[in-house]
């Protein structure tokens, strides 16, 4: 697992670092509209490839698609995740 160089990302938009390591890597990106405008934070340093797709996608639903050699081809964000459902109060109406 080799880690990828600190990338200077602070601030930036989301999708467009989740662009740009899909360049510097070559792996498809699909669902990119699914991402909310966002500012990465502080915690987004450094970490091979698949920790920085976690960290990114943290709050959406995703699938990586890997190849030969665990190679990553494909990214598809599939939409943000939802809240789990709350238990009903005990008087509710049933």
């Amino acid at each position: 697992m080799s880690l990828l160089p600190i990338l200077n990302a602070h601030g930036a938009d989301v999708r467009d670092v989740l662009e740009g390591l899909s360049r510097r890597h070559g792996f498809a990106l699909q669902g990119l509209e699914n991402v909310a405008v966002q500012e990465v934070n502080d915690a987004f340093t450094e970490g091979d490839l698949q920790t920085r797709l976690q960290q990114l996608l943290q709050r959406y639903n995703y699938v990586v698609v890997s190849g030969d050699a665990r190679r990553i081809e494909r990214v598809v964000i599939i939409g943000a995740k939802s809240a789990a459902p709350t238990a009903a109060p005990d008087n509710a109406v049933r």
